[in-house]
């Protein structure tokens, strides 16, 4: 069975520069462990409510090896080799983020990519195939959060989300 927190592509190797791109999240799990096993990341987000989240989120954790970068990638990602990429969100620049990827990732290096919406997913395993990447896999999760009707509880489906792991 997968799990989110074991089986994510958070392993340190010996570089440790990791790229994060659009890492608010409201799970303070993920945020905590991502910390925890990381020298060194970088976090890039566009949106103001983000950056926000973001702050909070390493005043929280009293983080020191977190750089926040108020941008769009891949124009915000620096020009330096790394060994893992995270992004949360495209905003239609996949295909000059996989290029940042490919031009400056270590050989070793592991990308992974979320998407929510079907099209999405279609255009970047598209993009994905078309750079010749062959070690890709996809993941479906789907959370229900329970509410309380009356004297019984009602799950209520949030968005799936498709998770892809790309080694180089």
């Amino acid at each position: 069975i997968w799990d989110p927190i074991r089986d994510f592509p958070w392993e340190v190797s010996g570089r440790n520069w990791n790229v994060i791109i659009s890492i608010h999240t409201d799970t303070e799990e993920k945020v905590l462990y991502w910390f925890k096993c990381c020298t060194y990341g970088i976090g890039i987000e566009k949106e103001e409510k983000g950056l926000e989240t973001i702050k909070e989120n390493v005043r929280k954790f009293n983080l020191t090896n977190y750089e926040l970068i108020h941008g769009r990638a891949p124009e915000s990602i620096p020009n330096v080799e790394y060994d893992r990429m995270f992004v949360g969100g495209s905003t239609g620049s996949m295909r000059s983020i996989l290029e940042h990827f490919i031009n400056y990732s270590t050989n070793d290096a592991r990308l992974v990519i979320n998407t929510i919406t079907l099209e999405s997913l279609n255009d970047t395993m598209a993009l994905l195939k078309e750079y010749g990447f062959k070690d890709i896999e996809v993941v479906n999760m789907m959370v229900s959060r329970g509410k309380k009707v009356g004297p019984y509880t009602m799950m209520y489906v949030e968005n799936p989300i498709y998770i892809l792991t790309i080694n180089k």
